[in-house]
């Protein structure tokens, strides 16, 4: 989209261009009057990709983010709830955002995700993973991988290592071409422990560099034939990897489009979030922007009561579920 569509666009929602910031133009929220708490967005948090090739959304730190046909579909049911409230003009909008979407460039083969991938990912050095000792070799560690049942040989293929600054066991993670990529930390307690009030997930910042928001966890398993199981957290991923491999973790519950791109060289996707709020949420956020890029998907819902707030995940729900799931998807088959 180019930086004379985005401003107009920006006009046409009722909003206005407040600045620019690299490859995003700025300005307050169209959707603020609904979304936001205020119903105002005095300090833009709302961006339009105007970077060239780039496939047009936007993205807003305070409510959603998507596809321009996505926003548009947010305003117009929004409108028609409270009517008088949206002084844009949506006919205008459509125009635009029809004339950007149907200048979307072709999605590159992995062999091409390097070159594209320049500005974004950056290949970290390996020996920092020598910092951490291995899991094996630090008994607290491997009491509570033991505890979260992983196998021996999971943790010697995931390469699981210990942090004893932060007293957290490290998942390495790797791009699809293999190449050194980052950390995710998870806070040990083990069941005797008394949870403490430390965060308990950690990214690490390698030189500067944190590839979490372009990387899949495992995302080595893209290469293999048939659907991929996404989930959320690289614990899910490794439990549900024993039953169909061919499984990554998003490590988070939205979807970022640099990593979205990826799953459309694939042959669908199995969308395996959270059995609670965020994850119902962040399905719906993967649905919208998988139905943009045109990549096959089918949502599995995890069991959740919402009257009680217990939550489920593919690491609690246990194998026996999620084979009789897989079983009538029909990719065990």
């Amino acid at each position: 989209m180019t930086p004379d569509a985005a401003e107009a666009l920006l006009e046409a929602l009722g909003s206005k261009k407040a600045g620019q910031s690299g490859v995003w133009m700025r300005g307050p929220c169209p959707l603020a009057r609904w979304l936001h708490k205020s119903g105002k967005d005095t300090n833009p948090s709302f961006g339009l990709m105007i970077e060239e090739g780039s496939i047009p959304h936007f993205h807003c730190f305070t409510c959603e983010s998507g596809s321009l046909s996505h926003l548009l579909q947010i305003i117009e049911f929004r409108n028609q709830q409270t009517p008088g409230v949206f002084h844009g003009d949506l006919n205008k909008a459509r125009e635009i955002v029809e004339l950007a979407e149907s200048e979307l460039p072709l999605l590159p083969a992995y062999s091409e995700f390097g070159q594209q991938q320049k500005k974004v990912f950056e290949e970290l050095p390996t020996y920092f993973l020598d910092t951490f000792k291995p899991v094996t070799m630090v008994p607290r560690a491997m009491k509570y991988c033991l505890h979260r049942g992983f196998t021996l040989p999971e943790i010697y293929k995931h390469d699981l290592r210990y942090d004893l600054e932060r007293d957290m066991l490290v998942f390495p993670y790797w791009d699809v071409f293999d190449r050194f990529a980052g950390l995710r930390g998870r806070k040990i307690t083990l069941p005797d422990e008394v949870p403490g009030f430390a965060v308990g997930h950690h990214d690490y910042i390698v030189n500067k560099v944190n590839n979490s928001g372009f990387v899949f966890y495992n995302e080595q398993a893209l290469n293999l034939p048939g659907p991929v199981v996404l989930v959320e957290g690289q614990t899910d991923c490794i439990k549900v990897a024993r039953i169909w491999p061919k499984t990554v973790a998003n490590l988070t519950a939205k979807p970022i489009m640099a990593k979205v791109q990826k799953l459309g060289q694939t042959d669908g996707v199995i969308l395996l979030l959270d059995g609670d709020e965020s994850g119902r949420n962040g399905t719906e956020k993967f649905v919208h922007l998988l139905s943009f890029l045109d990549i096959k998907y089918l949502p599995v819902f995890l069991p959740w009561d919402p009257s009680t707030g217990v939550k489920s995940d593919p690491d609690s729900i246990g194998p026996e579920w999620l084979v009789n799931k897989f079983g009538e998807l029909g990719i065990l088959s």
